[in-house]
């Protein structure tokens, strides 16, 4: 298969071929596929060469770039994308040496730059690539406050859906900026990524890609009064995406002390030596837990050679994002044993490998229900 899409692609690039005899090119990406090639593609490249491809999509479309395959020489001939009208913009991907398995790029914004630069010395067949308009759903803006609020990929934690790009732009209110919290993430490490850009001076600066399964997450803030959020995936292989949360803080971080923090319940338990403890989600009203809630109790055995037995007697939550994690211990690293959301279960049980057991629950700014209880005592079994 691969080998008869190389040849339509080469077709394509030998009818493209007089478009290219210079080495810098600007090139409108339409719905229809297109080609860039090194010179001489699948002959050797020269010594020296310094090229440049700009592709541009119109309006608030984005551009899809894919490069096929690539051979150069590994230490010193190099592809390099850039996200943006020129080099100086920032770089999201670099290849060289022998690139067999094809390497997908979506554009957070209108535009890629890819650079080839290759030195005086050994040269190779090159690289062949191609491109097109992404097709992507519209720009969502979503208006941040003092409050965290929520925000997740497509379907999540169900998996998200192949071959999809898109964007979110958050704002600030004025003389405030954003900070964005991945609290979940899991996505193929080869080809999807979570991009999380600062909106500077009207230009769109990467500060971080995410990709693969990530537990240790930073902080990000952005400069100004806004962030773009970009989600890109492939055609194939997909997981269960991410969730972060949101809010606007102001910019004199002098007065942070001053916002009203989201609702916060923490607690923590010794497991008593002979019988069981329990404990249940917050009841705000109705009885119902309420928005917004971050609550986090931790659970240590009176022994650190003891491991705990954790059950849950009903769950009933939001089924969209609002989500119970049990972490078999209690740092980021540790292990996750279960994701609990939206439908009942009835005495669901866990072991801890060891003396202590983590358990959060986090609630987005709308949907609210019964909640949990949890019922926890030591492990006897073997």
């Amino acid at each position: 298969m691969q080998v008869y899409v190389l040849l339509a692609i080469m077709t394509l690039a030998a009818a493209q071929k007089n478009s290219q005899s210079s080495c810098l090119h600007e090139m409108l990406a339409t719905s229809e596929l297109q080609v860039i090639n090194s010179k001489n593609f699948p002959q050797q490249y020269s010594d020296n060469t310094d090229c440049q491809w700009t592709l541009v999509a119109t309006g608030r479309n984005q551009v899809r770039l894919t490069v096929w395959t690539a051979v150069t020489e590994e230490c010193c001939d190099i592809i390099t994308i850039h996200e943006g009208y020129d080099k100086d913009a920032p770089i999201i991907g670099t290849l060289r040496g022998n690139i067999t398995n094809p390497a997908t790029y979506t554009s957070s914004f209108g535009a890629f730059t890819v650079s080839f630069i290759t030195d005086g010395s050994v040269t190779a067949s090159g690289f062949i690539a191609y491109y097109s308009l992404a097709f992507t759903n519209e720009t969502t803006v979503l208006n941040a406050n003092i409050f965290e609020q929520t925000l997740t990929s497509p379907n999540y934690p169900s998996q998200y859906p192949n071959n999809f790009s898109q964007s979110w732009i958050i704002e600030a209110p004025p003389n405030h900026i954003i900070v964005f919290r991945v609290q979940d993430f899991s996505t193929e490490a080869c080809c999807d990524s979570l991009t999380i850009f600062d909106a500077v001076d009207n230009y769109f600066r990467v500060l971080a890609t995410i990709r693969g399964r990530n537990r240790t997450f930073e902080e990000y803030r952005s400069s100004s009064g806004a962030l773009l959020i970009r989600l890109s995936t492939n055609e194939a292989v997909s997981n269960r995406g991410f969730r972060a949360v949101y809010q606007s803080i102001p910019e004199d971080l002098e007065n942070i002390e001053e916002i009203p923090p989201p609702p916060l319940c923490k607690e923590d338990f010794i497991v008593p030596s002979q019988g069981h403890g329990e404990f249940s989600s917050p009841v705000i009203a109705n009885q119902k837990y309420g928005n917004n809630m971050k609550c986090l109790w931790t659970i240590t055995a009176p022994h650190p050679d003891q491991r705990i037995r954790l059950w849950f007697s009903y769950v009933q939550t939001e089924a969209c994002c609002d989500w119970i994690i049990v972490t078999d211990g209690l740092t980021k690293d540790d292990r996750t044993l279960v994701h609990l959301g939206n439908k009942y279960y009835l005495r669901l049980h866990m072991t801890s490998t060891g003396p202590t057991i983590k358990v959060e629950f986090l609630t987005d700014t709308s949907g609210t229900a019964a909640g949990f209880r949890a019922v926890y005592k030591l492990h006897t079994g073997l």
